[in-house]
């Protein structure tokens, strides 16, 4: 009888080790390794944003300084047999600078809400990751390795080259965005759904996703189905049931061009596309090839008209279509020859009106930046209204 008492115990106590050994699972690198990958990827819109904007502003700039150069070498040389071309082409160059500018406050917007839901996103997606390998101390993990096996060693030590650490000064580096296979027009293909027991890794390694007895009174957090289940970073990890962390599909978030009910994923995706999406002014050249591009515009004529009209009494602009034709044709001869000797009279070309000193002269290449430029400019105009 004590002998199979005794054996009683030994079956139970074996069956408490084996039932101990087969709970407290660490999660899989299948959960893992896709946030932070994805967290790493949302960490790029920053550089993206002020990419796009450094390049309206630079092409604000660019635009802004060949129009008053042309201005300014108008007024300056009335004699000149480039003046009208000067002229009209400094009414062309105005044309793409309007265009950024109405522009420009989408951009911003854009720019700034990308920032702002990407950056939030990423650190819900990094920080729970952070904190899971943080929970298995020393001797043991949360984190299984992303290696070939899953289902065994520590992945602590790796998640930072994944993505999970903390945000980078040199973020704005990247200029690109995301990668091209990180985003769709669909979602985030990379970041695939983890459900049932998909994300359970090693046992014996982390009581984290084992629910507690009771919160109240025994260690542990409450897992369960329903409002007991457990989330971590706006859901992106989620546990219904013992050692089973889940994680959402990201790749169907925008369906048929619908988003349905928004919530951070999808306004993430949204924002990412739409900064994919915001036109950038088209890169403009300098000097005489920007001459050349802005005397190719199609409304190189209609602008053209309009000079002959300021300076023809009782002439419309629409009544002076072959007259334009053949002006431009002066302007600039059929293949654009005039303007590498147009820009090297503009650039040479003395003008008057520097800050210190109005009667000095300096040519107009040498005038580098837009408040000189429009200060020459506004001094030639005053001495033309002293004079006439």
């Amino acid at each position: 009888m004590f002998v199979k008492h005794m054996k009683l115990q030994i079956l139970t106590a074996l069956l408490i080790v084996v039932s101990a050994n087969a709970t407290h699972h660490a999660m899989k690198a299948n959960v893992w390794k896709a946030q932070c990958e994805l967290a790493t990827q949302l960490r790029k819109t920053p550089g993206q944003a002020k990419a796009k904007l450094n390049h309206l502003i630079e092409s604000l700039k660019n635009l802004n300084m060949m129009k008053l150069k042309l201005q300014v070498y108008a007024a300056a040389n009335p004699r000149s047999e480039y003046k009208d071309a000067a002229a009209v082409l400094a009414a062309q160059a105005e044309k793409p600078r309007a265009a950024a500018l109405s522009g420009a406050e989408y951009a911003i917007d854009t720019g700034l809400r990308a920032t702002a839901i990407t950056a939030d996103l990423a650190a819900a997606l990094a920080t729970p990751i952070m904190t899971i390998a943080s929970a298995g101390g020393r001797s043991n993990y949360c984190l299984n390795s992303k290696g070939a096996n899953k289902d065994t060693g520590s992945g602590k030590p790796e998640i930072a080259a994944a993505g999970c650490k903390e945000l980078e000064l040199d973020t704005l580096v990247t200029t690109d965005g995301m990668d091209a296979a990180a985003i769709s027009a669909e979602g985030f293909p990379m970041h695939t759904a983890v459900t049932g027991a998909a994300g359970k890794g090693e046992a014996s390694q982390c009581g984290m996703f084992t629910t507690t007895s009771n919160p109240t009174s025994s260690e542990g957090i409450k897992i369960g189905a329903g409002s007991d289940k457990f989330k971590m970073g706006y859901g992106t990890i989620t546990v219904a049931a013992d050692d089973k962390p889940n994680a959402p599909d990201l790749t169907k978030l925008n369906q048929g061009g619908d988003y349905g009910t928004l919530d951070i994923f999808k306004r993430a995706h949204k924002v990412s596309l739409e900064l994919r999406q915001t036109p950038s002014p088209k890169d403009l050249t300098k000097g005489k090839e920007l001459l050349k591009e802005l005397a190719e515009q199609p409304s190189i004529i209609s602008l053209t008209q309009d000079h002959l009209a300021a300076t023809s009494p009782g002439k419309k602009a629409s009544q002076l279509t072959s007259e334009a034709t053949t002006a431009k044709t002066n302007y600039f001869c059929d293949n654009n020859n005039k303007l590498e000797a147009m820009w090297s009279d503009i650039e040479g070309t003395q003008v008057k009106g520097s800050k210190d000193d109005t009667n000095e002269q300096q040519q107009i290449k040498a005038l580098g930046d837009a408040d000189t430029l429009e200060r020459f400019w506004l001094t030639i105009l005053q001495l033309m209204n002293e004079l006439f």
